[in-house]
Order: C-alpha cells, then sequence, then structure tokens
C-alpha cells in the first residue's frame, strides 16, 4: 500500500478512487495510465479535468500510444486504468459516460490491434538530412536527430543523458536502458557526440543530468512541428535504413532492443513496401 500511503492528504477523486484496489502493482500501473493520459502528476487532477474529457481525447491518446509502438496488451492496460477511474466518477455523480467505451475509440482498439502487421511511415536518409537541415531550433533539431540516428524509443530518449556516451575500441556507444531494465549499446558517431556537447554548452546541461527534461507526448508535438510523422516512425526509419544499408537483422535487433527475433523482420516487410528511389546509404 506504499503508492495509496505516498498519496495521502491529497484528498481529491484520484485518491479516493485509487483506495478501492489493495495491490501495489495495480495502483502503480493505474497511476502511471492516468497521468500519461492528463500529462500532469495526479495530484493536479480534479474533477474539473475529468469532466472536460471527450472520447476524441481518448481516441487521440490510444493512437498514440500505437504510434509510439507500444504492444497490444501494454495499450488494453492503459486504457483499463482510465476506463476504470471514469467508471468510478460515474458512480459519484462527476460525469455521465465512460468516454472509454465510445464505439470509435472501441473500433480504434480493434483496428490497430492486427497481429503481425507493422503499421506507420518511414523516410529515408537523404529525407531525414533534409528535414535536420530545415529546422532552425538547436533543442528541437537533437531531439529528432537523435531518434533518427539511434532508433531509441521516445520513453528511451528522454531518459539520456551525456553520462550514457561510452568510448569502447575508440568507438562511442550511447547505453540505453529499455524495456525491462534492459541495457543495451548503440553505436553513435562522433558528430553526434559533437552536436550534443554544443547543446550542453549552450543550454548548461550538466553531464548526469538528462539532456532533455520533457514528457513522451511533448516530444511527440516538437515532432509534429516539422513533420507528420510519429516517434516510433523515427525509430521504424531508422530500422528500414540500416536493413537497406545491408546491415545484419541480428545487429538491429540488438541495437532497437527487441527480445524476439520476430519482431525485428516485421521491418522486412515495410523494406519490401518502401520506395527504393528515396533511401541512400545510411551513415551515421
Amino acid at each position: 500500500m506504499c503508492e495509496l500511503i505516498a498519496l495521502k492528504g491529497n484528498n481529491n477523486v484520484i485518491m479516493d478512487w485509487l483506495d478501492q484496489y489493495k495491490s501495489d502493482k495495480t495502483i502503480r500501473g493505474y497511476k502511471y495510465s492516468v497521468e500519461n493520459f492528463f500529462d500532469c502528476d495526479i495530484e493536479l487532477i480534479n474533477d474539473w479535468k475529468i469532466k472536460g474529457v471527450k472520447f476524441t481525447d481518448v481516441q487521440k491518446w490510444i493512437k498514440g500510444l500505437f504510434d509510439q509502438g507500444k504492444s497490444d496488451n501494454t495499450i488494453k492496460n492503459r486504457k483499463a486504468g482510465l476506463s476504470s477511474l471514469f467508471e468510478y466518477c460515474i458512480d459519484m455523480g462527476i460525469i455521465g459516460e465512460n468516454p472509454c467505451d465510445n464505439r470509435r475509440v472501441k473500433k480504434l482498439m480493434k483496428f490497430n490491434s492486427i497481429t503481425g502487421e507493422e503499421k506507420g511511415k518511414s523516410i529515408s536518409k537523404k529525407a531525414i538530412r533534409e528535414l535536420l537541415d530545415r529546422i532552425d531550433n538547436r533543442y528541437e533539431k537533437l531531439m529528432i536527430g537523435i531518434m533518427f540516428k539511434t532508433g531509441v524509443r521516445v520513453s528511451e530518449l528522454i531518459e539520456i543523458k551525456f553520462e550514457d556516451i561510452e568510448i569502447r575500441n575508440e568507438k562511442y556507444w550511447l547505453k540505453v536502458t529499455g524495456k525491462g531494465r534492459k541495457v543495451r549499446f548503440i553505436p553513435i558517431r562522433e558528430e553526434l557526440v559533437k552536436e550534443i556537447k554544443d547543446y550542453m554548452k549552450c543550454y548548461r546541461v550538466n553531464e548526469g543530468e538528462r539532456l532533455f527534461k520533457i514528457g513522451t507526448r511533448q516530444v511527440d508535438k516538437v515532432l509534429k512541428k516539422w513533420i507528420d510523422l510519429s516517434c516510433h516512425d523515427c525509430r521504424r526509419s531508422f530500422a528500414i535504413n540500416y536493413i537497406k544499408n545491408n546491415g545484419r537483422l541480428t545487429d538491429l535487433q540488438r541495437i532497437l532492443g527487441h527480445s524476439k527475433l520476430e519482431t525485428t523482420r516485421k521491418y522486412l516487410i515495410e523494406y519490401e513496401r518502401f520506395d527504393d528511389s528515396l533511401v541512400d546509404v545510411i551513415d551515421w
């Protein structure tokens, strides 16, 4: 009950709702789902915020989770946590209906849960360079550049610190902690390290601090400002360009942090549909 005890003193609807549950795991999961949806700390969520939620907000949130490459089970669990809060609010007379139960939301869940199909967009190395050349904001340029040049998940991107960069055999490697707290190392170019150093100097970021003090949804908004892609599309673009450059699938699996090779193999299907004329040899 430690999660619940930590919320004592915040006598709001969220506290009352979580008080129904006895499992720390359930409380942590539901708390995270609600914070992720409202994009703020749970203490700041009140009746008025909940009353203002529309089914289109839930629809957009779920689509964003799919675009980030979250698994079907993860998305179902996130939706279940949010839906539980709305059901409680209906019982308390705060709202009249559950926006998670809208038929369009259910249709979106069903449509995106097709097993074995990797959805989304991808762009070539040439298009990536042209995009980065257009971005005149150093903060946003580095953020987007790292996603395209390393294939990291957006949840991993926001945790990166300069101290995560290591030198092995005269080559630079980025240490990333992925799903299940598994650590992996991604090869990066010296040019990217220099970009990061210049950025840190400009924005006065210390080596032990996160490069980007931002949430995953804000990262998506920054990307959308420059191009109509999701954060997971950046990861997909990295993977497809890696394959196009005759990179080995097993190496790509390690770089992306996939536990199963079958997950990485999905990008081969995307590669077959990729416009061959758009791609140059990837060299970062």
